[in-house]
């Protein structure tokens, strides 16, 4: 059967490039350059056709891991939505614990966001609009890398003369440290941390962490905190603290807590949840 198909385009069709190099982790001796990526998803622009996109507003994501592991692209999928909805999605590779000792994942997670602003125009995006997200300790370092931006200890590796400083944070159940996660026994670990899954272990520079709560100033970005009131690996009591903290420092907060939610839990990613978000960006232009 033959047939017309009427259609009211409403949303772009969105490509990704995987896997550009923003940097590299040297590691033996100086003599290894490990490559560190940047996958990017943005609307098609591209044939006559297609609608103009520039200076996209830019959400760059870092996925969490326990700081011992993760891969910058498992959440395209996901974030593919709000690409959808006219924002470039950036998914951020950072070096982790067995290849690095802290700060190193968060110099070069700032590293990653100086790039996208020296390469705004090759990526029809807008510099002055960068919002970072992760979740779990993806959260904890979009965190801190709100809290120390421009901060001239964390300031390494290429295109230093920009800007670090990004529009607003969005961290999905963070922790306040690894400290507050791990092992309850551990001498310095807080009251309200519980053992996490056998298949993580103690970063072993977790001592040289600090706690978020105790990292925030007044100079913090907007800051939105997710979490599910039912996580039993990061408690919601981590954002509790880091709430607090914000608010004491007259920050710009908002702590949306998601009835029933475990850690990394599907309740965290509907779309009701990410339509919230879009317009917590969106008013933060």
């Amino acid at each position: 059967m033959k047939e017309l198909v009427k259609t009211s385009p409403q949303e772009p069709v969105c490509f990704v490039s995987a896997d550009i190099v923003y940097g590299h982790h040297v590691e033996f001796c100086g003599v290894r350059y490990d490559p560190l990526h940047i996958s990017l998803i943005r609307p098609r622009s591209h044939f006559s056709y297609d609608p103009c996109w520039n200076k996209l507003p830019v959400l760059a994501f870092l996925c969490g891991g326990a700081w011992v592991e993760t891969y910058h692209n498992a959440w395209l999928a996901e974030l593919g939505w709000f690409a959808k909805q006219g924002f470039a999605v950036a998914c951020i590779e950072y070096p982790i614990t067995s290849t690095c000792r802290y700060p190193d994942n968060l110099t070069a997670i700032k590293q990653a966001i100086r790039f996208l602003r020296a390469k705004a125009d090759s990526f029809g995006i807008d510099p002055d609009r960068i919002f970072l997200m992760g979740e779990s300790a993806g959260g904890y370092l979009a965190l801190m890398a709100g809290a120390t931006e421009n901060d001239p200890a964390y300031v390494k590796g290429d295109y230093q003369e920009y800007s670090d400083a990004v529009s607003a944070v969005i961290a999905f159940y963070p922790p306040a440290s690894p400290l507050t996660v791990f092992d309850p026994d551990l001498k310095h670990s807080s009251c309200y941390g519980v053992a996490v899954p056998p298949e993580y272990t103690l970063p072993i520079d977790s001592y040289r962490y600090p706690n978020v709560a105790d990292v925030i100033t007044e100079k913090m970005p907007p800051t939105l905190l997710i979490h599910g009131t039912a996580d039993d690996l990061v408690p919601i009591e981590n954002s509790e603290v880091i709430y607090d903290a914000l608010m004491r420092n007259n920050v710009d907060t908002a702590f949306w807590m998601v009835e029933d939610a475990n850690h990394s839990d599907y309740r965290c990613f509907q779309e009701s949840v990410k339509k919230r978000i879009l317009e917590y960006m969106l008013k933060k232009k």
